[in-house]
């Protein structure tokens, strides 16, 4: 009868009055909701030191709060449970008045290991940036950013400079990739050799600073490519910076766009995310941003669900399938552009789009002007 009662008490009060019987609610109870709603710091540091690491896997709800009367206590919990895998059977996690956007990441990273959540919620949470000019600068070398001439003037430039490295790669039957100014290679060479290849491509222009990275793990543009014993691995990578922005729901834009926002953003996570475990983990991330921007959590889930049913992969949805992923990822990832497929059409249609209109390639004796050791099968 006892522990029956128990299930109308915060947990906060059950530690606090039954102190005495901590044995007994140790060992028997097994569903404590702790909401830490105007709790001292002085009680919240002796629950978290003394008790809470005790009962992790019995805890079913808890509510943390980041307030004028309980500052600091979310980062104060993370210091004393830095691992939410302990929480074996938690269902609810609620967050009040969260003001720290390195924090939330902090939080959602934690949240995979939560196998049973149900409801996350964010309440009263706002982000603040401030930026102060103290002095302007005058540009004096390079061009404009921004302008579309400045970008294809910097591929063109771009291009005769990297013409080593391509051939460099090629001869290795490695990977070269570049846009504008960040570059991906890969190499099986050592590291000295790998520098010294570095170090003559940056000696073929004093305009262009190489700042490499070399490592088993870089972040490439929006991406993390991670090597595993020559297995390339790909997820999502995001800023510092980044901020937890979507289309306001409220925002005065037709409806259509609203219901395509979760949509399209799962597209870009199944062909970002090579493997399940980061492609479910995105998604979580994905549907916390949504909830932050005041989407309707019925609202996500239909159009998560809708993504899944489009593209026949139902089963994602509530289990844990890699070869079901692993086909939606491929699918997803070569699945031919808007662009590819408006090109088609006016091939195929010369009355709708006559050849006149269409658009042309590139003047190949004019880049071979512009660019003398570009190889003549290049175009």
């Amino acid at each position: 009868m006892l522990l029956d009662l128990f299930d109308y008490f915060n947990g906060v009060d059950l530690l606090r009055i039954f102190y005495d019987f901590n044995s007994l609610l140790y060992k028997q109870y097994r569903s404590y909701r702790f909401n830490f709603n105007s709790i001292s710091k002085h009680n919240f540091d002796i629950i978290c030191s003394q008790h809470l690491s005790f009962i992790t896997d019995r805890i079913i709800s808890l509510s943390l709060f980041d307030n004028e009367n309980t500052s600091g206590q979310i980062n104060l919990f993370r210091f004393y449970i830095p691992s939410f895998s302990r929480f074996t059977q938690l269902r609810s996690l609620s967050i009040f008045h969260l003001h720290s956007h390195y924090t939330l990441m902090k939080v959602i990273d934690k949240c995979h290991y939560l196998n049973h959540l149900n409801y996350l919620n964010f309440y009263f949470c706002s982000f603040r940036f401030q930026y102060v000019i103290k002095q302007y600068y005058k540009q004096t070398r390079g061009g404009a950013m921004g302008s579309a001439f400045t970008q294809v003037y910097a591929n063109i430039y771009m291009l005769g400079w990297e013409q080593n490295l391509i051939e460099h790669q090629a001869s290795k039957n490695e990977i070269y990739g570049r846009y504008i100014d960040d570059i991906f290679m890969t190499t099986n060479e050592s590291y000295d050799v790998i520098t010294a290849v570095l170090q003559q491509a940056q000696k073929q222009d004093v305009n262009i600073k190489i700042n490499p990275t070399i490592s088993n793990s870089v972040n490439f543009l929006d991406i993390t490519i991670i090597n595993t014993n020559g297995q390339l691995t790909t997820s999502i990578y995001y800023k510092p910076t980044a901020d937890p922005y979507y289309l306001p729901y409220k925002s005065d834009h037709p409806h259509n766009i609203h219901r395509n926002i979760p949509y399209t953003a799962l597209v870009r996570a199944a062909r970002l995310c090579s493997n399940l475990h980061d492609f479910h983990r995105e998604r979580l991330r994905v549907h916390v941003f949504l909830l932050l921007n005041g989407y309707r959590p019925h609202f996500i889930s239909n159009h998560f669900q809708r993504f899944f049913q489009v593209n026949k992969a139902d089963i994602l949805y509530k289990y844990f399938d890699d070869n079901t992923y692993a086909k939606l990822h491929r699918q997803l990832l070569y699945q031919t552009s808007k662009r590819k497929l408006e090109e088609q059409a006016m091939k195929n249609e010369p009355v709708l789009f006559p050849p006149v209109l269409q658009q042309r390639s590139w003047n190949q004796r004019l880049i071979k002007y512009l660019i003398p050791n570009l190889p003549d099968d290049d175009p």
